[in-house]
């Protein structure tokens, strides 16, 4: 590294300073430097880090050294290389090394380099003359785990179907030692220390627990009237004296009087109450009974099922756990909220609602206002054809002719409601008016009743009646699933009148017929 303040040549050989040293880097721009994780990104807790520490850390030369692999694949190949055999590790001479070759040759290769010497080899030679692949059993891996023959290892021997050794010819694994251990397995001695270790600190803690009591007891008020070992308490005082007020015994009351009050005594007696000990347990066996009885029947007066005491105690703690009705929730303090935000605004603001133009306001209709609105639209044509027709087909009632309108001789071929147009309004009958309008059939009638001139609705043709004056409206429906739904229930309707008819004939038939025919029909 150039001092500070020198010079050096740059390519072209000009001359110019040579830039500041590490120690001057350090004190001018100090020594944090920016701080990453593992995974390459700046630490969230510690951005920066100072490593002006490590600038007096001496070159070690390793740190440039040129590796001999440049890769890692270079790596890996070097080392395959290396782990291949020498020629040498050829066993049964056949140009290559195999597996059982150089499974043989590592058992007697001492230097590890994949290579056996002359005086190796000689072992070699020596040691399969001997019989050494004897101990071994090869090609399992050709069979694998459904091979049909079975191969056990028994004491150190390979057993086979070709080999016969029978289990008394096998040497015995004998012991180093003839002391039996006090465990038979190290899972065992495992165990046992864990136990010994948990045991151990059992007992210290139960020591240390004594030395230093979690809890001291609070000395008790020292008092002058105070006796330090009084014969009775005022509690037990008052206990005995409730009791003997409720008719019980003293404080001397025993659970069992009957056998608490036995004693073992040495006196002969010549008719005991048990003459056996088999008499005397039997007795005590239907005592007991009896005993467990009473209980059981004392206590189904007072026992409340388990469900019961569960479901009480649920109902206990359920109220106990329900609100207050005053009590304020989320939903209630929202509606309150909501409520004085809207009462705050109709206090303080009036909102303008935009107004929009009615058609109601206006003086005259909205469609007269139209720009192409006509007041007095043209006739059509088609009416008016139609209109005159009616007006001719028009027939006024026959007795609203008069008298004087009505002339007795009036030829055939004349049309009545020409006569009945031309006349006059209808004037309501009085008698004695000569104006009064007269009963068609005192004053027309008369005169035209021998003779064959038509009425004048007489020319007016019935009208064509067609199915569909008669058929239901939702048959003639413009939607395709109405008609199909009013196809089917008219289907319906004529299977059930179909049945009905076939039912009333039927009835009819057997009614005309008489019984007989009824029972030969039957039986057919």
């Amino acid at each position: 590294m150039a001092a500070a303040g020198a010079y050096s040549l740059s390519a072209r050989g000009e001359r110019r300073k040579a830039g500041p040293t590490l120690t001057e880097a350090l004190e001018t721009h100090g020594g944090l430097v920016p701080n990453y994780e593992i995974s390459g990104q700046q630490h969230y807790r510690l951005p920066m880090k100072d490593k002006s520490h490590l600038a007096e850390t001496k070159h070690r030369p390793e740190w440039t050294r040129t590796p001999r692999h440049k890769t890692q694949t270079e790596l890996v190949d070097a080392r395959r290389a290396a782990r291949r055999p020498d020629i040498t590790f050829d066993v049964d001479g056949d140009g290559s090394v195999g597996p059982t070759d150089y499974f043989i040759s590592k058992q007697f290769s001492r230097e590890k380099e994949h290579r056996l010497n002359s005086a190796e080899r000689g072992e070699v030679v020596k040691a399969l003359e001997s019989g050494f692949l004897d101990r071994f059993s090869f090609g399992h891996d050709e069979a694998g785990a459904k091979r049909p023959f079975p191969v056990i290892q028994v004491r150190g021997q390979i057993v086979d179907v070709d080999t016969l050794v029978k289990p008394r010819d096998t040497p015995r694994f004998r012991r180093v030692s003839a002391k039996e251990p006090a465990h038979a397995t190290r899972s065992e001695l495992q165990i046992c220390r864990k136990d010994d270790l948990k045991s151990s600190a059992a007992a210290l803690k139960e020591v240390w627990d004594e030395e230093n009591p979690a809890l001291v007891p609070k000395p008790l008020p020292v008092l002058q009237e105070r006796v330090a070992n009084p014969g009775i308490s005022r509690k037990e005082a008052l206990r005995a004296e409730a009791r003997v007020a409720a008719g019980l015994d003293g404080p001397c009351s025993k659970v069992n009087p009957d056998r608490e009050d036995l004693e073992v005594g040495l006196s002969y007696r010549e008719q005991p109450e048990f003459p056996t000990d088999t008499a005397r347990r039997q007795t005590l066996r239907q005592q007991l009974v009896q005993d467990l009885e009473k209980t059981r029947s004392r206590a189904e007066m007072d026992y409340v099922p388990k469900i019961a005491r569960h479901t009480s105690r649920d109902v206990v703690e359920f109220e106990q756990r329900r609100g207050k009705p005053e009590a304020q929730t989320l939903t209630k303090v929202k509606l309150r909220r909501r409520r004085e935000f809207i009462e705050y605004n109709m206090a303080n603001f009036n909102p303008e609602l935009p107004q929009h133009e009615r058609y109601s306001a206006q003086a005259e209709p909205w469609w007269t206002m139209q720009p192409r609105f006509s007041q007095e639209p043209p006739s059509c044509l088609l009416k008016e054809m139609r209109d005159k027709a009616e007006k001719a087909e028009i027939t006024m009632k026959v007795n609203a002719a008069t008298s004087s309108r009505c002339p007795a001789a009036r030829s055939v071929e004349e049309p009545m409601h020409d006569t009945l147009q031309n006349s006059g309004p209808v004037v309501p009958w009085k008698e004695g008016d000569e104006n009064a309008v007269v009963q068609w059939g005192k004053s027309c009638r008369a005169d035209r009743h021998g003779t064959q001139a038509p009425r004048l609705f007489d020319g007016v043709k019935q009208a064509t009646t067609n199915w569909t004056d008669t058929a239901p409206l939702h048959h003639l429906s413009s939607f395709e699933s109405v008609q199909r739904e009013a196809t089917k229930m008219d289907t319906e309707r004529k299977q059930r009148c179909l049945q009905m008819d076939r039912e009333r004939a039927r009835a009819w038939r057997l009614k005309t017929n008489g019984a007989g025919e009824t029972v030969v029909a039957g039986g057919g």
